[in-house]
């Protein structure tokens, strides 16, 4: 038992670090400023008692090392919020071509990702495929809108069907405003022909090679594009997620789960459109 406790603290301890260097860098520097200040503070008035017990006397010494642990422990963490942060924007300025985009780590490429949409003016959440049933790396909030997204640094395979119905699926159980399936390759024609009609945008290498370029300010004047046209030229917004009235998706009979509408094959039916329960084949329910 002891041996599965330490790694559990451990975990603990680094996940309340990982949160901390979330924050940016400057919001890092000002709590431990404030935090150490406030703990001195505490220790100077236990140390001032005539009289302290033994519960004041634990406390004192508690604070006595916890002013040091606290500022030493936001300083690193806004030290690695910093080094994060130049690391995302060098990111964005060296990956131009589709070679060194396929020649990066899947950890570079979901934060630079992130980093486009940062740029694009969005508050960027970074989950790491840990997010509402999985598979989700990022949420992107932006004037009331909430934007699934999911990276597929896939170089050679074709990113299926399957994956863009998954997303589509959590954006309806979850309410978000629309999804994004980013790859640094392409998409099957199934996948591109389920996402068309829905608040489902597909980005490919190029299209997300286009997208950082209008994203970076030192090139997006070379390759302007007029008034007119950018709302509609810019990867990734081009459903207006927050602008439109989101579809309305049933809910299956059987499983209440969300569904989605496909194209009967075979039968007397071929050819019509029903909606079907987007956990197929688990679960056959249909309207």
């Amino acid at each position: 038992m002891s041996r599965r406790s330490k790694p559990s603290r451990w975990r603990v301890l680094i996940g309340v670090f990982d949160l901390i260097a979330l924050l940016p860098w400057w919001l890092s520097i000002a709590a431990a400023i404030v935090g150490f200040g406030w703990l001195r503070h505490m220790a100077q008035s236990q140390v001032a008692s005539p009289h302290p017990g033994l519960q004041e006397l634990l406390l004192g010494a508690l604070v006595q090392g916890g002013q040091y642990a606290v500022a030493v422990l936001f300083l690193a963490a806004g030290g690695i919020s910093y080094m994060a942060r130049a690391h995302r924007k060098q990111l964005l300025i060296n990956t131009r071509t589709r070679d060194r985009l396929a020649a990066i780590s899947w950890q570079d490429f979901e934060l630079l990702v992130g980093e486009a949409y940062r740029r694009k003016g969005f508050a960027v959440q970074e989950l790491g495929g840990e997010g509402p049933d999985g598979g989700i790396d990022l949420v992107l909030r932006r004037d009331g809108e909430k934007v699934f997204v999911q990276c597929k640094h896939w170089k050679a395979t074709s990113v299926g069907v399957d994956v863009v119905r998954q997303i589509f699926g959590v954006m309806a159980a979850h309410g978000a405003t629309g999804c994004v399936v980013v790859t640094s390759g392409s998409y099957t024609s199934a996948a591109l022909d389920f996402a068309r009609g829905r608040n489902v945008d597909l980005i490919d290498g190029p299209k997300l090679l286009k997208m950082m370029e209008q994203s970076d300010p030192a090139t997006a004047g070379e390759h302007s594009t007029p008034p007119s046209e950018e709302h509609h030229a810019e990867p990734g917004l081009s459903k207006t997620f927050h602008r439109s009235t989101p579809q309305l998706t049933p809910r299956c009979p059987l499983c209440q789960s969300a569904m989605a509408k496909r194209t009967a094959r075979k039968g007397p039916n071929a050819g019509q459109e029903f909606w079907g329960c987007t956990r197929y084949p688990d679960c056959r329910g249909t309207r």
